[in-house]
């Protein structure tokens, strides 16, 4: 994003898509979300044929209104970082900048060591995000007729 811009984005993979994008939408600073693919070698993935991606949400905020470290803790809170979970469903953070992997390099050690667990998230540079087909967007508040 240009220094000039105050709209910053992040991309996280906590699980099921629908469900990580659900909880994160509705956090104060967050202008939009969209649901995909990341961290895989394949072109075109798709929800029935993911291959080695993992299903994950993409955040436009506004960094006025919430930081990256924000970020990070509520994506923190809506999954268990330490379940050995499948492929799809794998904990990742995914860094856009220098300054974001740090920051999350730092948040991870900083969990890590108030854990008597392994901590399952990985750090990952972000590549390309695959948006996912439209009917996954926003999939739980449509049927809940929010949208």
């Amino acid at each position: 994003m240009s220094p000039f811009s105050l709209q910053e984005e992040a991309v996280f993979a906590a699980g099921s898509f629908w469900e990580t994008e659900d909880r994160l939408m509705r956090l104060h600073g967050v202008i939009s979300t969209d649901v995909g693919y990341a961290g895989g070698s394949s072109r075109q993935p798709s929800f029935h044929d993911i291959s080695d991606h993992v299903e994950a949400v993409r955040i436009h905020y506004d960094r006025r209104a919430i930081s990256y470290e924000e970020l990070l803790e509520a994506f923190w809170k809506v999954h268990d970082p330490t379940a050995d979970m499948e492929d799809r469903y794998a904990s990742r953070i995914f860094y856009i900048s220098d300054e974001q992997r740090r920051l999350a390099k730092a948040f991870l050690a900083s969990k890590a060591s108030m854990s008597d667990e392994t901590i399952e998230t990985r750090l990952e540079p972000l590549g390309r995000f695959w948006e996912a087909e439209s009917y996954h967007q926003h999939y739980l508040a449509k049927l809940r007729g929010e949208r």
